[in-house]
């Protein structure tokens, strides 16, 4: 993976310094990690190991990205889809995506769906506390619990939840 880094910094970041690259078997739910100011990469072996050396170089290229941003004084973690960062996933020819693909623990993952008094929906992972709104601030419900079975991300099982039927409030004190 050390190979790997170096070819890409060469030939995407020749003028910065290369980060240090390790394997973690620590690690069990990222599937990458950088950690900027020490310039170091961490990819999981678990991850490695359940989907293949390709989506751990992936992992790598994603980390990449991150720790050159931040050499360019850019301390972006993802943004918005038109980012800097997204712009340089592309570049290099990843997904621009700041999910990976299900694997060990993330394939039971749990989510709630939450719903307020006027149809607005939200998904959360992980934390189940009633939030509030996004959109009109009002209190939430639950009204949906599940697992992500490992055959859908957890982007693409929030993007299927989150269609609502009506389109949401923009000015609420109307």
């Amino acid at each position: 993976m050390q190979g790997l880094a170096n070819a890409v910094m060469e030939e995407f970041y020749p003028d910065l310094e290369k980060p240090l690259v390790a394997i973690s078997p620590r690690m069990t739910w990222a599937a990458g990690r950088t950690w900027p100011t020490r310039l170091e990469i961490r990819v999981a072996k678990g991850y490695i190991e359940e989907l293949g050396r390709e989506a751990g170089e992936e992992t790598l290229k994603h980390e990449i990205i991150h720790a050159a941003l931040w050499q360019h004084g850019i301390r972006q973690i993802h943004g918005r889809r038109d980012s800097i960062f997204y712009a340089e996933c592309r570049r290099l020819g990843i997904p621009d995506s700041r999910f990976c693909k299900p694997w060990g623990e993330q394939r039971l993952q749990t989510f709630y769906v939450f719903q307020c008094s006027r149809g607005h929906e939200r998904v959360l992972y992980q934390n189940r506390e009633s939030p509030c709104c996004l959109v009109c601030t009002r209190g939430m419900l639950l009204t949906h619990q599940g697992k992500i079975d490992g055959t859908m991300s957890a982007w693409d099982v929030a993007q299927a939840l989150k269609e609502v039927a009506h389109a949401p409030d923009r000015n609420p004190r109307q």
